[in-house]
This record gives structure tokens, sequence and C-alpha cells, in this order.
């Protein structure tokens, strides 16, 4: 018999030396891809020592380099090296959804099989070969996930506090876990108090209520979170006083990165939702249609408002119309922008995965899914770029608590990731593509 605990020790070295082939052609074919020359240059600086150099066309705070410089000393501070660390990291990653997947759904072999399939989310597994933010970023997004659900809040919110470091926006990460234990604070003081009977979805409204008629109860209520959660809220507060005195949630060039509005992020995210999620999100593709049909008038008037938003809020940044390093690039100039209609058509994609999306997690509770929705609409849509990296964590979460039972659907996403790496790594070691500006050949990438 496999000892299935201890099998999940070597998950990650299993991970990291299946991946080293890849990594070793990656590194053949390119020492530098896109915005890694950034990366690449201010990890060096922090490794020689040299924390008063920044480059202004980093946005984001120095987690990813801090870490690197306690990792490596400077005499193994290479390009192969970090890009080492990465894949490390995205090892690592591995563990965490083995063990997040154990706490959600029970020691079920299953999950074995689902956190390998998460590991090698296309997008993802990609830039765990490449030196990006991205992959530590989800590390201690995971670790704030793993720690909270075992109650271990500063342990918890140490992971969010790097989680910050490394990207400013895994702030609302902190705020969705906070959420949520308050709300079950919440639920969970009015079930004591007012005596009522169950602790259901249903009383949520009916517990506000009643704590804000309630004076005593509600400060009762708001020194109990402080207490138990200080570690969580020091955190934020620390980012608000950042946020304050820099002026802006960005560093370095804030030109490139301007907060706006930006709606249609929620629509292309239920696009890659759907894109990403088809395996598991088929077995409730027949309730969703139901549930579209039983609510038709609804769904008719939301198809009107998302024909409103693309009219007048489809913004295109300056980065998607010119750099054709993305396939971002070619789906919005050959469909997107080139025939205004297409966007229009969309519409029922994007509802169809919207409704996919709340029917697979529903069974997490309504408490998850007012702070998932919220945390996800407040971190994508003040994003103005289009960009596949920015729809990874909200993914993650909410593919984690996707609980699948069946092996078909676990094999359709396994070849379904597999076939998606295969081809993108094609492209990436063949596509050849060439910059002015750039002497080194440069490569095509999510």
């Amino acid at each position: 018999m496999i000892n299935w605990k201890n099998f999940d020790l070597f998950l990650p070295i299993l991970y990291f030396f299946g991946s080293l082939p890849v990594f070793l052609k990656v590194y053949k074919t390119s020492t530098q891809v896109i915005d890694e020359e950034f990366h690449l240059r201010q990890a060096k600086h922090y490794c020689a020592g040299n924390y008063d150099v920044w480059d202004p066309k980093i946005t984001t705070l120095p987690g990813l380099y801090l870490l690197t410089t306690i990792l490596l000393p400077l005499k193994f501070c290479t390009t192969f090296n970090l890009r080492i660390v990465v894949l490390l990291f995205a090892s690592l990653n591995l563990y965490l959804i083995r063990q997040i997947l154990y706490i959600l759904n029970g020691r079920n072999k299953k999950d074995v099989f689902a956190a390998i399939n998460i590991s090698i989310l296309p997008p993802l597994y990609f830039f765990s070969h490449l030196y990006y933010t991205d992959v530590v970023s989800i590390t201690t997004v995971l670790g704030l996930y793993y720690f909270w659900l075992n109650k271990m809040h500063k342990s918890a919110a140490f992971f969010g506090f790097w989680g910050i470091l490394i990207r400013q926006t895994n702030v609302v990460w902190i705020v969705m876990f906070l959420g949520i234990s308050c709300i079950n604070c919440l639920m969970k003081s009015y079930k004591m108090r007012a005596k009522h009977k169950h602790c259901r979805d249903e009383i949520f409204y009916e517990a506000m209520k009643w704590h804000l008629m309630n004076l005593n109860e509600l400060v009762a209520f708001v020194y109990s979170v402080i207490k138990t959660f200080w570690s969580y809220i020091l955190v934020l507060l620390l980012f608000v006083i950042f946020v304050i005195f820099n002026g802006s949630i960005v560093v370095g060039d804030k030109t490139a990165h301007v907060a706006t509005i930006h709606l249609p992020q929620i629509f292309y995210f239920s696009l890659f939702s759907t894109i990403f999620g088809f395996s598991v999100l088929l077995p409730k593709l027949l309730s969703s249609l139901k549930l579209i049909y039983k609510n038709k008038f609804f769904f008719i008037m939301l198809s009107c408002l998302f024909f409103v938003i693309i009219k007048y809020n489809t913004l295109e940044h300056s980065y998607l119309l010119a750099d054709n390093r993305h396939y971002t690039f070619y789906i919005w100039n050959r469909f997107y922008s080139k025939y205004d209609f297409f966007r229009y058509l969309m519409i029922p994609i994007y509802i169809v995965g919207l409704v996919l999306v709340y029917e697979s997690i529903k069974h997490r509770g309504l408490n998850f899914i007012i702070m998932f929705s919220f945390v996800t609409i407040l971190v994508l849509i003040l994003q103005n770029l289009l960009e596949v990296r920015y729809f990874l964590i909200p993914f993650l979460i909410f593919r984690l608590n996707v609980n699948i039972n069946n092996n078909f659907v676990l094999i359709l996403e396994s070849f379904h990731y597999l076939i998606l790496n295969i081809f993108t790594f094609y492209i990436f070691f063949t596509k050849e593509i060439y910059w002015n500006d750039f002497n080194d050949v440069q490569r095509l990438i999510w």
C-alpha cells in the first residue's frame, strides 16, 4: 500500500526533476525573456548589495529580489540559478496545493492527481521556468491559504505580508480570507447570542441586521475580530500606510499601470476560466444551462448590461496593441480589434462561463462566494492591460475549491494541459521574433 502522506513529500522532487529537461531547454533557447531583462538585472543588484539601485520599469515591490538575496550568495546569483529558484518555488507550490486539497476535500487519493494537474496549468507552468514574480507570488498566496485553513493566523499573515512585497495586488487575498473569517464569526455570534438553531447561508443578512441593531453585540463582535485576526489587520494597515506615502499602489513607472475601471476584465477572466477549466466545468454544464433557462429574463437583462459595458468600457492598452511576443496580442488583433461584432458575439460565452464557475464552487457556501467574487472583481477591474498572468491566482483559488471525484474528468484535464504545454513550449522553441531595438531573438510566451 502506498503511504500517500509520505508520497506527498516526494511530489515536489518529482516535479522539479521532471521539469528539469524543459528548464534546460528553455535556458538554452533564451537567457532573457521580455520583462526578465528588468527582474534579472534588479536581482543581481540586490545580490551585490546595491539596495539603493532601482529600475523604474519595475512596478512591484522588491520581495522577489530580497528573497533571492537570502537564498543565493553573490557568486551564485546567475541567470541560471535565479531561474532555478523560481522552479524550486514552483515545486513547493505543488506540495502546498496538495495540502490545501487535503484540508478542503479530506484525504482523497484522487487529489494527488488533481494537485499535479493544477501545478501544470499551462501559463503557470510556463512561467515556472523563467525569473518572473508570478510563481513566487503564488507561493505566498498558497501559504496564506494553507495556514488560514489551519487557523494559524500569524503564519498566514506573514505569508500575506511577503505576498504584498512581491506583488501589491496580493493584498486582496488577505482581504478575502479575513472577510470570510469575519462573516463566519458574525454568523456564529448570531447563532449563539440570538439562539438561532442553525448557522446557514440564508441567515447572513439577518445576522448583519441583528448585530447593527444591538450595539453591545456589535462592539463585542468587533473586539473579537480584532483580538483573533489582529495579524491580518496589521498587515492591511501597513499596506494602507504604504499607499498613502507612495501616492499609489504602483512603484517605479506609474504611467504604465495607471489604475482605471476596466469592467470587461471580468469577461476575460470568464473566458480564461472556461478555456483552462473546461474539463472540470464540463460536469456542471447541464445544471448551468438549466439555471440560465430558468432565469432567462434575468440573463437577457444581464446580456444587455454586458453589451453596454463592452461598448463603452473596452480599453486597449498600448502594450496589448504593440507587443507581438504574447498570445493576447494575436487574439486581440485578429479577433477583438479587427471585428467589432466579435466582442458582442462572446457575451453568451462570458455568461455561461461565469455561471459554470458559480455552479462549480457554490458548495463552498455563500461566505466564500461573496468574498471570492468581491476580491476577484476588485483585483481585475483596476487593471488596464489584458494580461493572462493576472488571472492565475483567481483561477487557482477557484480550481482548488472545485471538488472532482471523477477519474475521467481528471484524465481529460491532464491531457488538456499536457497538449497546451507541449504546443506553447514548441512555439517558444521554434518561433523567432525580431525587434529592431533588441539584439537577441525574441520568443512568443503567454
